[in-house]
This record gives C-alpha cells, structure tokens and sequence, in this order.
C-alpha cells in the first residue's frame, strides 16, 4: 500500500535498510508519517563556564584533547567560537544597567588588559555541562585541568551561558541585520582534525577575495565556530554577511550565492565534507559530483525509479535533481 513500518528494535540485522535510504532521499523517496521518541530523562544538573584562549590554534589543539576523553566525561557540549565570534558578542553586549553589572564589566577588561591575550586573536570556549552531580563535577574538573594548561582564562557560569545562547541568537541577529541591507546566512561541514586548521584559514580568505573581486562595499564577515566533536574531527559553522548597500536588489540572491558557493568550493577543496547535517537539497546539488561517482549518482537515480516510478515524491533533492518529472 506503499506505508513502510520498521519495529522498534535497538538494533538490528536484516541486509540493506530502507529506512536510512528514505531519511537520506530528502523527500524524494518518502516522507515520514509519525516517527516513535526515545525520551530521556532530565538532567539532575545544568551548568556553564567559558574560557578565553589566545588562538584558534590553541583552542583548536584543546578541543581535540576534549574529543579525547572517556565516554561519560566529555560535557553535553563545547563550542569553540573565533575571534571574529568573540568579537561580535563584545559588540552586541546591553549597556550594564547596574554598578554590579559596570563593576562585572570593568572587572573583565582588567583581566584581559593585564593578560597576555590580545583582543585581535583571543578565542572562547563556552562549555555546557549536564548530568549528575557527580557526573558534572567530574567533567568540570577535567574540563578546568585541561584549559589551564593551555593559558586559558575562566570566565564563569553566566559568561558560559551567554556565550551558548549567543549561537542561538545568531538566525535573529540574521533577519534583523536584512532590513539595514546587509545579508547574511551560515553553512556547515564536517572537517578531520588533519584538516581543520586549513579549512578555516582558506575558507575565511577565499571569501575575502571573492569580495574584494566584486569590489561590494566594506568588508564581509566570515566567522567560525567548533559545535560538535567527534574522534575524528568537528562540525564546524561557518557564518558570512556583507553590505548589501549599492547593489541592486534584484541581484542579491546572485551575489550571496556566489559567494557562498565559492567558500563551500574551497571546504570541498581543502577536505570538507559537502555536509555534516544541513543535507543536500538544492542549493549544493551542484557539488555533488565532487563527492560521488557518476556511477553512485546513477545507482541513487535507479533506486528512485524502482521505488517511486511515477516520480509522486518530486522534490528533486540532492542526486535526484536530473529525474524526469511530468
């Protein structure tokens, strides 16, 4: 009748499995019906603390310690956010509505004038941390030990809280920012550790090239931050805006895609994936030869003919781009 049901097994063994294949198509093979939760329980502790490091080098090194921890003693989350991020949280911090808020404030430029961090390369961590109370003071101790052989400066529980949400904040700052013409949009990536700090580095210039080239007024933001680790290597975000003032509105999109496409470009080039979770659909369709043989994209585009010949899933995402479509 063409409903698929899948058990609910923790695991199991049983040759290919369409589910995967369904939640990989991009609606091109499926949409989900209803879906079963696995819900866990709430966390008996909550915490933050943020650290500043001096270099994204530094903090890239750190990170990669962290990913290298026990299972159990990593926190729920670590994100380390470059020096442009950091930067612009400064920019955006409320005027201090209190003496305890100026003192707070005052306090915080003190510490980083009389260190040895300069403003123009320092980096955060802002850390996230939930479980027991064991758990949490365990992984607070580790997290401690390992940021003060790297030269960090603690921050506290509300930096660290501030500097998650501001990731949050980041999809309303982007909305906000399009009514003063300046436009702007993230992309991710999985990068190895072998290839992170060059990801970074020739990601962030190319896009500066790229402006420079169209001679667009300013100069473009192009930031970064580290969301997830993994053994083997990150999430990383990358966040682009520019001035939009003085171009025809008609040609925004263009613009902005180019550039876009010119960064994702040189990830690709320099040992990116074409995505970590953000998905295919239509915007990196293009790329997709970089990432599969012709004879994978075939062999997608044969399972779409087999499973849905009348082509009633006609999203065209991803590899199923060229399908025919009535």
């Amino acid at each position: 009748d063409g409903v698929m049901e899948q058990g609910h097994f923790g695991r199991v063994s049983c040759g290919l499995d369409l589910t995967s294949l369904m939640l990989g198509s991009e609606g091109c093979l499926g949409i989900i019906l209803s879906a079963v939760l696995k819900i866990h329980p709430r966390p008996e502790v909550n915490d933050n603390d943020a650290f500043l490091l001096p270099d994204m080098d530094t903090g890239l090194r750190l990170m990669k310690d962290i990913s290298h921890f026990e299972s159990g003693s990593i926190p729920a989350s670590c994100r380390l956010l470059d020096n442009e991020h950091f930067k612009m949280g400064q920019a955006l911090k409320a005027e201090c509505s209190s003496l305890y808020d100026q003192v707070k404030e005052n306090l915080f430029a003190l510490v980083l004038s009389t260190s040895s961090l300069s403003t123009e390369s320092v980096v955060c961590l802002a850390i996230g941390y939930e479980g027991t109370k064991s758990e949490v003071a365990r992984q607070k101790r580790l997290i401690c030990e390992l940021a003060r052989r790297y030269g960090a400066i603690s921050l506290g529980t509300e930096v660290g809280k501030g500097s998650y949400q501001m990731t949050f904040m980041i999809a309303y700052l982007r909305d906000f920012a399009l009514s003063f013409e300046v436009l702007g949009e993230s992309f991710e990536t999985f990068a190895p550790w072998s290839k992170l700090s060059d990801i970074i580095v020739f990601t962030k210039d190319r896009v500066e090239k790229e402006h420079r080239r169209r001679s667009l007024p300013g100069r473009p933001f192009i930031g970064c931050r580290v969301t997830q680790l993994y053994s083997d290597g990150v999430c990383l975000y990358f966040y682009l805006c520019f001035s939009a003032k003085g171009i025809e509105r008609r040609a925004w999109e263009a613009t902005f895609s180019e550039l876009e496409s010119a960064a994702r470009s040189e990830i690709l080039r320099r040992g990116g994936s074409l995505s970590h979770h953000h998905g295919v659909g239509k915007l990196r369709q293009k790329f997709l030869p970089r990432v599969h043989s012709e004879a994978a994209i075939n062999a997608i585009q044969r399972v779409k003919g087999a499973l849905d010949a009348d082509n009633i899933f006609g999203a065209q995402n991803g590899s199923f781009a060229s399908t025919d479509t009535d």
